[in-house]
Formats: structure tokens, sequence, C-alpha cells
């Protein structure tokens, strides 16, 4: 714009000059061209006018488009919880939102801020910044506010353009990932149980195809075995079968799970009649050396999948009869006093759990005994589906004494009788 106004303003004074010459000067002999001149000059000042008019609206619908940007680049900022930063004078200075006063933070209390297992990691960090030019680092530390929380600093150091000695100026933005940190420890989590899992099931699912290969071989090669042993292959192959289908069972309901796909269809449930027909269909399942027993109190309502309730509850009587080698066996319900929930437990005087083993008993491929038969799944799959019903687990154990299963869920509204 500025040599369009110097080009306007040499025309002016050129123009001026052509009529304060004296009457007698020599240009006067032209003056046939002098119109010609002055039509030239008026044409060529327009011209100058046109392009300067233009150029300033051109000028404007810049500042315009830039204007719209950063107003939008603000709001990014703000709403992606972006921290505005600057270091100069050996001091932070943080603007978030856009439009705050900067927050200013000497180095030294920026050292108090970072969690101490990253300060000397975020040290080494900020001097190797100094040695750069234009190049971008980035630095991860929990900065902390009530909490330790994972941020990420990213930042630049380019050369001042008011410092003629060679320094820097340095500034980035800060960014809570906190979040993102809590994902990758899940997925780096996930990646373990995969890991776990597909050994323990390469192992689970070996040991009952081996039994059934092996013994389905010996009934089809051998011609001189007795009718006992062939019926005694035939209920080893069965068994094996049965165990094969419940891991097979096991991994398919983990992958439902997981995968939000195991379909739950809640109805009005009366408790007293779920627990019923458990202990029917459990009377001739349980050892004839347990006393099996069934503890109701009224009747309640729920508001649940009967049919995956029923699994957990099946999941605790089958667990109970594995570990109890003399004693009882309880199946039950109750109404928690003081509160809208009830409980259906599975009692047992079994074996127990120690403090150690109440820990880890819900979590994928536990085993009380690396030798019984079984993935580990079933308490985990038993979890997962009391939560996905809106309920808990509790669990009450002492090694050697026995333990108490419970699924804790809300009375449904109508009360109790």
């Amino acid at each position: 714009m500025k040599h369009l106004l110097y080009i306007f303003l040499v025309l002016a004074a050129l123009f001026a000059a052509i009529y304060l010459l004296p009457e007698r000067s020599p240009l006067f002999e032209y003056y046939r061209l002098r119109p010609i001149f002055e039509i030239s000059s008026i044409l060529l000042l327009i011209v100058v006018l046109y392009l300067y008019r233009r150029e300033k609206r051109q000028v404007k619908m810049i500042f315009s488009r830039l204007s719209q940007k950063n107003f939008f680049l603000d709001l990014a900022i703000q709403c992606g919880g972006i921290y505005i930063w600057e270091f100069k004078d050996e001091e932070f200075f943080f603007k978030y939102p856009v439009g705050d006063q900067p927050s200013r933070i000497e180095l030294e209390e920026m050292w108090k801020l970072i969690h101490p297992d990253d300060l000397i990691a975020f040290k080494l960090q900020r001097q190797s910044l100094w040695k750069a030019d234009k190049e971008v680092f980035q630095c991860r530390a929990r900065f902390a506010g009530s909490d330790y929380e994972w941020w990420e600093f990213r930042f630049s150091a380019m050369p001042a353009l008011d410092n003629a000695e060679g320094g820097k100026d340095v500034s980035g933005i800060l960014i809570n990932i906190n979040d993102m940190k809590k994902r990758e420890k899940e997925l780096i989590l996930m990646r373990g149980y995969e890991q776990k899992f597909l050994a323990n099931m390469s192992h689970e699912i070996r040991t009952p195809l081996n039994s059934i290969v092996g013994f389905s071989n010996l009934l089809a090669s051998e011609k001189d075995l007795d009718e006992a042993d062939k019926q005694l292959f035939a209920k080893t192959i069965n068994q094996s079968c049965d165990l094969l289908l419940v891991l097979i069972n096991d991994i398919l309901e983990v992958s439902r799970l997981q995968s939000g796909q195991m379909k739950f269809e809640k109805e009005s449930c009366s408790v007293k009649e779920l627990v019923d027909d458990l202990y029917l269909a459990h009377q001739l399942l349980v050892p004839t050396h347990l006393r099996f027993s069934k503890e109701a109190e009224g009747d309640l309502f729920i508001y649940t999948d009967k049919k995956r309730l029923s699994q957990v509850i099946t999941n605790f009587l089958t667990n109970a009869c594995k570990f109890t080698n003399s004693g009882y066996i309880k199946l039950g319900f109750k109404h928690l006093r003081g509160t809208d929930e009830a409980a259906i437990f599975v009692e047992d005087s079994g074996i127990g759990l120690s403090e150690e083993e109440q820990e880890k008993v819900f979590s994928r491929f536990f085993k009380q005994d690396e030798f019984s038969q079984g993935a580990g799944l079933g308490l985990s799959i038993c979890q997962g589906i009391v939560q996905n019903l809106g309920g808990r687990i509790a669990l009450s154990s002492k090694q050697g004494e026995g333990s108490r299963f419970s699924v804790v869920l809300p009375v449904y509204k109508g009360g109790y009788a």
C-alpha cells in the first residue's frame, strides 16, 4: 500500500510543478502536448486510486478472515482445556481461558508443582531445549492440582526478535492427557489379559481334547476291551466333552461381556420363586454327605434378568460343592434392613479364602487350586453380569471355616411381602 501512496505523491507533485512553471518557460512551447499530459495524469491518478481502494478492500478481507480464524482457534483452545504459556525471565506465564490475565509462576515454584518422579526428566528436557533452533520438544509430567494428573507440555524455542545477543523465546501449550493415560493403561492391561487368556486357554482346551482323542482312538483300535473298560472310556470322553463345552461357553461369555453384546432382558421377579427353583434344581446335584438347606425371609421383588441371575447363583452353588468337603451349603435371601436392597446368598462350610485370595478371586484366570478343572473365568463372568444388572457381589470368607457369596440388587418398587 505504501508504494501506491508514493506514486500518488510523485504524480501530484509533478502535476503541481507543471502549473507553477513560468509563462516563458521552454516547456510552454509544447503547449499542444499539455492537454494530453493532463488527461494522462488524471487517468493515471484514477488507476492509482482504484488500485489503492482494491488493496484496501483486500487487506480488510484478510483481517476479517484472520479475525474469524482467531475466534475459532480461541474457541478450540477453551473447549479443549488447553493452556497457552510462555517462558520469560525465569518465569512461566499461563493463559487460559482466552482473555484472562496470565498467571505467573516462577521457575522454582514450577519445580514444586511437578511430581518428584518426573522432575529430573522435566529439567533435562528444558535444558536440551536451549540447544535447538526451531525444534519442538515434548515432555510429559504430572502437573499438580489437587491431585497429580498427567499433562503434556508442547513447546518450542525460537530466536528472540528483540534480542540481538542470540536469546530465544520459549512458548507452547499445556494439555491434560490424564484420560488418555488411563486408556493407555487399560489397553496395556487388556493386552496382558489377552496374552494370558491365550496361554491359559491353549492349555485348558488341550487337556480335554487330548482325553477325547486318546480314549476315542483306544475304543476304535482296541478290539479286546471288556465292557467295563468301554464304559469307563465312554464316561471319560463324555466328561471331557462336558468340560470342553464349559470352557468354550466361558470364552464366549467373556467375549460377549467385553464387546457389550451380552443381552439382558429385565423384568419384575420374585426372589422367593427364584430361590425355590434353584433349591429344587440343585437338591440332587449337591453331594449327599453335605446338608443343603434354604433360608428365606418373606418375599422380595427385584427388576432383573432372571436367567442371568440364576446363572450367577448356580456358579456360586457349583463352587460351594467343589470346595466343601463336609458340613453344609445354604441358599437363601433377605432384605438388607435400612436399605432398599435385597441379598441372595450362598453360604458354605468349605475351605474358605485367605485375605489375599479374596482380593484376587474375581480376577480372570484366578484358581484357588491350580490342579482343579476350569479356566478360572467363572467368578469374573459373574461379576460382569451382576454389574450389568445394576448390582454388586459381596464376599465374606475366612480360611478354613467357609465362605458366603451374595448378590446385592435394588428392591423393585412395590416393596417386599
